[in-house]
């Protein structure tokens, strides 16, 4: 188990650049924008998404940075995936690893779940942390825009602790239901090095159009892989009930928002998609093991 932990601290040490420096400057300068945005004066546009109803402002705005810090994430992880499993062989780390008593597995399973809770989890607590600048953001406005009505501090607080909540439950069922497919471009790029980042696509896309030739008359859409990809890779419906729920005028309701977010999943293709995982991370492995020596 120390071993293990110790691979999960090797990933965050190799890789806290783009996890977690690197945010805190991008949260500096979201500081610098906010002060500035203020001592323009130019922030009447606030009145229109806010109906001066300022807990209201304060979800939308909570809901933006919050999609920024995901779409980031997202982008980080990607790179991280197709470059992470083939990083041992570029020096003399996989001599030291392959000397340690853990397997090949162990290392990959390692890389893997530090995508899936290290880093994300860094990059929630930036997004708390935006999160509690925003308070602030919104307890000045009134200082600034005329008309706007001064919030509550409490009711500022309540708002942020449940749109926190909701943003992880909403990772957390990102993070699942992406899970195969991180795992896919890991096992990949074992094999192909960064060469993955394209043929993570290109490999499926190509796959659904030769079947697509082939199934053209009888497949759904022309191709059976096309739709299931197609179908597989789409959030949208959890999305939208994220959406709708931030973008309408009514409070925020955490326990009926978040029972909708678990409802609207294919928990079976959850499953399928961890299974899935769990094999190519094990063929990666094993490959690892009888090819790359170090």
């Amino acid at each position: 188990m120390r071993a293990f932990l110790a691979l999960l601290r090797r990933e965050y040490l190799e890789h806290r650049g783009a996890f977690f420096y690197a945010p805190l400057v991008l949260l500096g300068l979201l500081v610098a924008f906010i002060v500035l945005v203020l001592a323009s004066h130019h922030v009447d546009f606030a009145l229109d998404f806010a109906a001066r109803e300022p807990a209201k402002l304060y979800d939308l705005a909570y809901f933006g940075v919050g999609t920024l810090w995901w779409l980031y994430l997202a982008m980080m992880l990607f790179f991280y995936f197709a470059d992470a499993y083939h990083a041992d062989t570029r020096n003399n780390a996989m001599l030291f690893w392959k000397s340690m008593p853990v397997g090949d597995y162990a290392i990959m399973l390692s890389k893997f779940l530090a995508g899936l809770t290290v880093f994300p989890g860094l990059l929630f607590a930036v997004l708390l942390v935006s999160g509690l600048l925003l308070i602030a953001t919104v307890l000045v406005l009134p200082l600034v825009v005329a008309g706007l009505a001064m919030a509550s501090p409490p009711a500022l607080a309540a708002a942020w602790a449940t749109d926190s909540v909701i943003f992880l439950v909403y990772l957390v069922l990102v993070l699942l239901w992406y899970a195969p497919f991180l795992a896919w471009v890991g096992a990949l790029s074992t094999v192909v090095g960064r060469w993955s980042i394209p043929l993570a696509l290109l490999l499926p896309v190509g796959a659904s159009l030769f079947e697509g030739v082939i199934n053209f008359q009888t497949a759904p859409g022309g191709s059976y892989i096309l739709t299931y990809l197609r179908e597989r890779v789409s959030f949208e419906r959890q999305t939208g009930v994220l959406y709708g729920a931030i973008l309408s005028p009514q409070p925020i309701d955490i326990g009926a928002l978040t029972g909708r977010l678990v409802a609207a999943i294919d928990w079976p293709q959850v499953a399928y998609g961890l299974l899935f995982a769990v094999v190519v991370l094990y063929l990666a492995a094993r490959y690892r093991r009888r090819v790359i020596k170090g």
